[in-house]
């Protein structure tokens, strides 16, 4: 097969590993559940303003919330094998569209051992090992980062920023504070 053959078969490949689904509670972190059960209700609470002429006024709307498949999963925090469950927030919801995103990404929510741990903004979070060390990096929008000669960059210039997990102190080490602990935590 030529090169372009194949490329095009991984690409159709990746885009049927991203449909969306409607979103399901994942059985395994209750802290996911809950998390998504929040969107869910911003999602229903959103739908008042969308009412049809020929809607009943008075009845609860509820809106359809889905979520790509690969929008929750695990990474690594450790080279010893602790693990975050990272929920990116790309939720679609019926007459919002893609409310939680924006040009800087959808921010998303990391849970360690149930508790959750947040970002409003930046992209799909992933992690790379160097010895004893692992780093979460953060795709975020260009413009937050600065270049040598001291440029602001653009939307789509590549740019991170890194955490660490601390397990002693169980949370996220970072230069800016880039991981929070989320309000949603009981």
């Amino acid at each position: 097969m030529r090169s372009w053959a194949l490329r095009f078969l991984g690409h159709s490949c990746h885009a049927l590993l991203c449909v969306p689904m409607m979103v399901q509670p994942v059985q395994a972190d209750p802290m996911v559940d809950f998390i998504i059960e929040q969107f869910q209700e911003q999602c229903d609470a959103e739908q008042a303003n969308f009412h049809g002429i020929d809607d009943d006024l008075d009845a609860p709307l509820q809106g359809v919330l889905s979520l790509s498949e690969d929008a929750i999963y695990d990474i690594a925090l450790t080279p010893d094998g602790v693990t975050g469950t990272v929920l990116y927030n790309e939720f679609h919801c019926t007459n919002v569209g893609y409310g939680w995103c924006g040009s800087g990404g959808c921010g998303f929510h990391l849970i360690v051992d149930g508790v959750a741990f947040f970002r409003r903004s930046g992209f799909r979070p992933s992690s790379v090992t160097q010895g004893d060390d692992t780093f979460v990096l953060i795709p975020i929008h260009g413009s937050g980062c600065v270049t040598s000669d001291g440029n602001s960059g653009a939307g789509a210039d590549p740019c991170y920023v890194v955490a660490t997990w601390d397990a002693d102190a169980a949370t996220f080490r970072s230069k800016g504070g880039e991981i929070d602990l989320s309000p949603l935590n009981p």
